[in-house]
């Protein structure tokens, strides 16, 4: 189809594509465990793309255009690097929603190695087998894939693609054009180099054979965030076993409730500002309260503090299993939160990735009752249960 298209009209319909691509929004939807939902659900703040996210786009399009043109291609190796946060996991849906718009959909898989992202979404995921049909894969968290990992992943694929087809491919991956989206910071378990530093080095195992080098590579931009040069060492030490007591000094140093932690002020900017987060230690504890109460006495909304929505399967926890979770050790726990204030128009930016990545904002447009209120105090309302509304992936 693409074939009879003059090369303008091509432009126009990948464009179209893209823009369609980095529109999605994430919808949030009714849960249907809670009997009273009132007012509107939360919608997705929508980020303009970066200039990297569409040049990455406009690549795997014009490749996608010549492959069912019937031009003749030669493979895709694209890397793509960033920081958490810098946008890579929107990137492979924004290029997932892309072949779906164009009817290629059945051209590509998609996996990751992050749980959490399998959880988001099961169906998108393949598995090794399913490869064998594709002409295109995105591996989205390839950062907790050691260069080793990587390297017998290829293998397999070149046999599983090799065995249906009468024309033996010597390409790596069996010829499959591929995308990695990688953070190239994060360490793959054991210590071992990951895969986007070995794919960088264009040496894939430890035994040094070559990695075909990737055709592009691409880096994202991510948030800024502060290093500081003694903590890095630290780590450094502690993922080789050692330590020395200045490292029980620098950690002292970030104990919240300890007389050396210095605490900026969380009511000045840029803290008191800044969207709410689904908190994981005391400091964002702290600066969520701030920024919250800043929030309030500005707008004049009243804070809801809500009840975690912790689920199983499909199922919300009973009263009894929520109580049992209150008890769990904090390994198990990570020490989430049960409750969490927000205030209608409040932006929270929710983690979805375990610090892999920084997440999704939504916005509060409503807050649901149900049950009775316990009452007012300190200008906040305390919900017998949450809202009732959880956030899906579209």
């Amino acid at each position: 189809m693409y074939s009879e298209q003059t090369s303008s009209e091509q432009t126009f319909y990948a464009r179209s594509a893209m823009e369609a691509a980095f529109s999605a929004r994430i919808f949030p939807a009714l849960d249907g465990s809670a009997p009273l939902h009132t007012g509107d659900a939360p919608k997705a703040a929508i980020q303009e793309p970066t200039a990297t996210q569409r040049s990455v786009v406009d690549s795997v399009q014009q490749h996608l255009f010549s492959t069912v043109g019937g031009v003749d291609q030669p493979q895709l190796l694209l890397l793509v690097r960033g920081a958490s946060g810098s946008g890579k996991s929107t990137l492979a849906r924004a290029l997932a929603k892309m072949f779906t718009s164009l009817g290629h959909r059945d051209c590509l898989a998609v996996t990751a190695t992050s749980p959490t992202t399998a959880c988001i979404a099961p169906r998108e995921l393949c598995r090794l087998h399913t490869v064998s049909a594709a002409t295109y894969l995105i591996i989205d968290h390839a950062s907790l894939l050691s260069a080793g990992q990587l390297f017998r992943i290829a293998c397999q694929i070149s046999q599983i693609r090799n065995a249906t087809k009468s024309k033996k491919s010597t390409l790596l991956f069996g010829g499959l054009n591929v995308i990695v989206l990688t953070d190239v910071q994060l360490r793959s378990p054991k210590g071992e180099r990951n895969a986007g530093v070995a794919i960088g080095e264009t040496v894939i195992n430890t035994t040094g054979e070559p990695l075909a080098s990737f055709t592009l590579t691409f880096t994202l931009e991510g948030l800024p965030e502060s290093r500081h040069d003694d903590w890095g060492k630290l780590l450094e030490r502690l993922e080789s076993g050692g330590s020395t007591p200045e490292d029980d000094e620098i950690l002292e140093k970030r104990v919240v409730t300890s007389s050396q932690c210095f605490l900026p002020d969380f009511h000045s900017e840029p803290w008191a500002s800044a969207p709410l987060l689904t908190y994981r230690n005391e400091v964002a504890i702290l600066w969520n309260n701030a920024a919250l109460r800043k929030f309030a006495a500005r707008t004049g909304q009243t804070i809801a503090t809500i009840s975690a929505r912790d689920r199983i399967g499909r199922r919300a926890l009973t009263s009894g299993e929520r109580a049992a979770v209150r008890r769990l050790a904090l390994k198990k726990t990570a020490r989430l939160a049960s409750e969490l204030p927000v205030c209608v128009g409040m932006p929270i930016l929710a983690l979805v990735d375990d610090g892999i990545a920084l997440g999704t904002v939504i916005q509060v447009l409503s807050v649901g009752e149900e049950g009775d209120l316990p009452g007012y105090g300190n200008n906040q309302i305390f919900l017998a249960a949450s809202p009732g509304w959880r956030c899906e992936q579209c």
